[in-house]
């Protein structure tokens, strides 16, 4: 995934963390998540959040969103990602069959799946996203050199 919006990024030093700050503690934006409707497939346009630990009601960022990317899985690695996603959060990820077929056959972040709200989809370019997942990044993910967007459009 590609994340972006932190308030701190457009002034931060190069190698500064970021990811961290908010516009208010914990947002005020109620969680919208639509599973199994919505899910991370590949240029889903998603809500950032803080962890469940401060933010048990995953509500969304006010500032930060991502763009999902990912890969395909085989139905081992899924698996693998439930018992995961089980240890985690301590209550089972209910994965509809279509969906698994789905990340078989499709990239997507499934791990992802009922914890975020999706609001979006990247229509056209997303070979603009395949170009930023790739850039060289430093032990936080950040670019080593920063990428800025300077236009976007949206569509209902």
């Amino acid at each position: 995934m590609i994340q972006f919006g932190d308030p701190d990024s457009r002034t931060a030093a190069p190698g500064v963390f970021l990811g961290e700050a908010q516009d208010t503690t914990v947002s005020d934006l109620p969680a919208e998540i639509l599973y199994p409707k919505f899910f991370h497939k590949r240029g889903t346009l998603c809500a950032a959040r803080e962890g469940n630990d401060v933010n048990p009601e995953r509500k969304s960022s006010t500032s930060q969103f991502y763009i999902s990317y990912g890969r395909t899985y085989t139905a081992e690695e899924l698996q693998g990602r439930r018992d995961v996603f089980m240890k985690r959060y301590g209550r089972p990820q209910e994965v509809p069959a279509e969906l698994e077929t789905y990340y078989i056959d499709n990239p997507g972040i499934p791990h992802l799946d009922s914890e975020y709200t999706v609001f979006g989809q990247v229509l056209e370019g997303i070979e603009v996203v395949a170009a930023i997942q790739a850039v060289a990044t430093d032990e936080n993910d950040r670019p080593l050199t920063d990428v800025r967007i300077l236009r976007t459009s949206v569509l209902k």
